[in-house]
């Protein structure tokens, strides 16, 4: 019998991708991403594939962060702030955290 599996936290595995309410708070956010990261690039007149080769990414990966279908890592956002321009907090300002009460981490 296999031993069993152990975590690499002391305190056990995540519980986020449990919880209803945060996987729909991030469902949300990654789609008004998308339509950021869509408007960000047709602003430059950019194609998808051109964006991707900017970002260091497959056009399809593009596509995916676009429609919010696809979670993004930070170095992503990192790269796309860099080929578009723009600071990194341009990218995420006006998704939730705008609405966030200074201190509590819960929208106001």
């Amino acid at each position: 019998m296999a031993a069993p599996r152990k975590t690499k936290h002391a305190h056990g595995p995540s519980e986020v991708r449990t919880r209803p309410d945060v996987l729909a708070a991030a469902d949300r956010e990654l789609r008004l991403l998308g339509s950021r990261l869509r408007a960000l690039r047709e602003a430059r007149g950019m194609t998808r594939e051109a964006a991707a080769e900017a970002i260091g990414i497959h056009p399809v990966h593009v596509a995916r962060l676009e429609t919010g279908s696809s979670n993004v890592t930070f170095t992503t956002l990192v790269a796309v702030s860099m080929a578009f321009g723009v600071p990194l907090a341009a990218l995420v300002a006006g998704t939730g955290a705008a609405g966030m009460q200074a201190g509590t981490g819960r929208a106001g």
